[in-house]
């Protein structure tokens, strides 16, 4: 709810902020990382289970500013690998480590609202291409004092709708620093991206 609330706020301020003319445009290109959640639930099996968890991301990324106020972006991202332990073989006599790599491609529409010379306001939108890999392990007392231990995967991909916001800081002529959070749905579920970005623009 709390980053729901914040991309609306951003996006709002994107809007209803006077546009400034910071800079004519061109190309740049920029770098980050930071915190990469995956989430999913699934009830198929007539009991509830729930993932949710990260790990550090980067971002690698490049850019053509239109003008002042709109521009198109690319870039590559790789969620790390995002585990969690469901069960507990000691209570449950079942327990299973499940991992979950998420790594895509993106292209977002991106449009911005300087806030003076230094400062500005921006949101995106556009499309993930996305590939998610799954690995599972799964122990299991076999009522002997012993444990089973099975292994399985699996992999997905697709595209879909991604979108984010963000605000972001001049540094001289060329270069920025922006903490931005997109989101889009992976495989069923939710990947959502928190990160610190630096950009050079090249002029």
């Amino acid at each position: 709810m709390i980053k729901t609330t914040w991309v609306c706020a951003a996006a709002l301020a994107l809007i209803s902020t006077p546009a400034m003319a910071v800079d004519d445009g061109g190309f740049y290109a920029g770098v980050g990382a930071g915190q990469f959640t995956v989430s999913f639930s699934d009830n198929t099996t007539g009991s509830s289970l729930k993932f949710d968890d990260g790990d550090t991301g980067y971002r690698v990324f490049g850019g053509w500013q239109f003008n002042s106020n709109f521009g198109i972006e690319g870039g590559y991202n790789d969620g790390g690998t995002a585990s969690e332990t469901i069960g507990d073989i000691a209570v449950d006599l079942i327990e299973a480590d499940i991992d979950v790599d998420v790594k895509g491609f993106d292209l977002y529409f991106t449009g911005k609202a300087p806030m003076g010379e230094m400062f500005y306001a921006y949101a995106k939108l556009g499309v993930v291409f996305w590939d998610a890999d799954l690995s599972l392990t799964i122990r299991q007392d076999d009522g002997e004092g012993g444990v089973i231990t099975t292994t399985d995967s699996a992999s997905d991909s697709g595209n879909d709708i991604g979108y984010g916001a963000g605000i972001g800081m001049n540094i001289g002529d060329n270069a920025g620093v922006q903490v931005e959070y997109v989101k889009f749905d992976v495989s069923g579920g939710d990947a959502d991206f928190l990160s610190a970005n630096f950009v050079w623009r090249f002029r």
